[in-house]
């Protein structure tokens, strides 16, 4: 096609190295920094790319977190420093309902100040196992009606786009 057409390609690719032997630059993100590896990858690379996979994104909490809740699809957090963040939730196609983000709220409040660095696959495994267990207490001292359940995706899909959430792409000491 490129031949063809004489167009050029840009290709983002954040896990396959499929591209790389036939670029003619290669340009790496690193911590949201452009950077350029090598104008020629096939030296850098060699024919055979290998595809190292990277440390897990890990969940840190969140930063100065004061107050948090929903108003309609929409999850608002208040913090410290004054800033008030709104997060539409109608962009997620499995939040369908208010009740939902009201819980992700909750859920939210909850995991603010995790602990421990938690992996994101576990961080995921955890809030659904508590729901599961213990219901919507897990997440809400008093139990108000009209909570709806999510899954712990839709918590860290909401988390991942959360003003001053902290993760890392690291290894979690356990």
């Amino acid at each position: 096609m490129i031949e063809r057409t004489g167009v050029g390609v840009v290709v983002v690719a954040s896990a396959s190295s499929a591209f790389l032997a036939s670029a003619d630059a290669v340009v790496l993100m690193e911590n949201y920094v452009p950077r350029l590896v090598d104008s020629r990858p096939t030296s850098f690379f060699g024919e055979a790319c290998e595809f190292k996979p990277p440390a897990p994104r890990v969940f840190r909490g969140v930063r100065g977190l004061k107050k948090v809740r929903a108003r309609g699809l929409r999850v608002v957090a208040e913090y410290a420093d004054g800033t008030k963040f709104e997060l539409d939730l109608s962009r997620n196609p499995r939040v369908v309902e208010v009740g939902q983000a009201r819980l992700i709220a909750y859920a939210i409040r909850s995991l603010a100040r995790v602990p421990r660095p938690i992996p994101v696959r576990e961080l995921v495994r955890y809030v659904n196992d508590r729901l599961a267990r213990e219901g919507f207490r897990a997440l809400a001292d008093h139990v108000p009606p009209d909570l709806t359940i999510v899954d712990g995706f839709d918590v860290v899909w909401t988390l991942n786009r959360l003003y001053n959430a902290v993760f890392t792409q690291e290894r979690a000491r356990v």
